[in-house]
C-alpha cells in the first residue's frame, strides 16, 4: 500500500504564511501560476523545498486541467492554496472534474513504469508527486469539489529562510 506515507495534520504546526490563486482551466495559466509561486515562495523557502513544490504544483495544476476538467468549461475554476507552516508546506488544488481513487491510479502508474518504463511517454505525474512529497492524498468535498493536497515536511532553521 502506498497511501498515506504520512498523516502530517497534527504536525503542521503554526501556520506563517498562506496563499491563493484562482485560475481558469487553461494549461496557459501556468504562465500566472509560476511566477505567482516564485513571487510568493521564492524568498521564504530554501531551493530544496522551493523546486520540489514547484515541480508538484506544476504537475498538479496540468493534471487537473488536462485530466479533471477536460470536458468543462474553460471558465470552471481551478483553485490554488499555499500553506506555510512551522514543520510542513502544504499545496491544495481543487478542481471539479470527477473524482477518481488515487492510490489505485498511483499502484496502476507503478506497475506501469515497472513493466515498460523506457516506452512510457507519459502518465508520469503522479509517480513524481509521490516521490516528492511526504504524504499525497485526494478527497472529494459536496459531491462537486475535488482537492489534492500535496504536504512535505520542512525544518524551520534549514528550509525556511524568514
Amino acid at each position: 500500500m502506498v497511501l498515506p506515507k504520512h498523516n502530517l495534520e497534527q504536525s503542521k504546526g503554526k501556520l506563517l504564511r498562506e496563499f491563493s490563486l484562482s485560475m481558469e482551466s487553461d494549461l496557459a495559466g501556468l504562465q500566472k501560476i509560476i511566477p505567482w509561486f516564485e513571487y510568493n515562495c521564492g524568498e521564504l523557502l530554501s531551493q530544496g523545498i522551493f523546486l520540489p513544490m514547484q515541480i508538484i504544483l506544476i504537475e498538479g495544476f496540468t493534471n487537473a486541467v488536462k485530466y479533471a476538467h477536460l470536458n468543462l468549461p474553460r471558465e470552471t475554476p481551478i483553485e490554488v492554496f499555499v500553506d506555510i507552516f512551522e514543520n510542513l508546506i502544504e499545496i491544495r488544488i481543487w478542481d471539479y472534474g470527477l473524482t477518481f481513487n488515487l492510490e489505485e491510479q498511483l499502484q496502476l502508474e507503478i506497475r506501469m513504469n515497472a513493466e515498460d518504463s523506457l516506452k512510457r511517454e507519459s502518465h508520469r505525474g503522479l509517480l513524481l508527486m509521490n516521490s516528492l512529497t511526504d504524504e499525497l492524498s485526494y478527497i472529494r468535498e459536496n459531491e462537486v469539489k475535488n482537492c489534492l493536497i500535496m504536504r512535505r515536511k520542512i525544518t524551520r532553521d534549514l528550509d525556511l529562510l524568514f
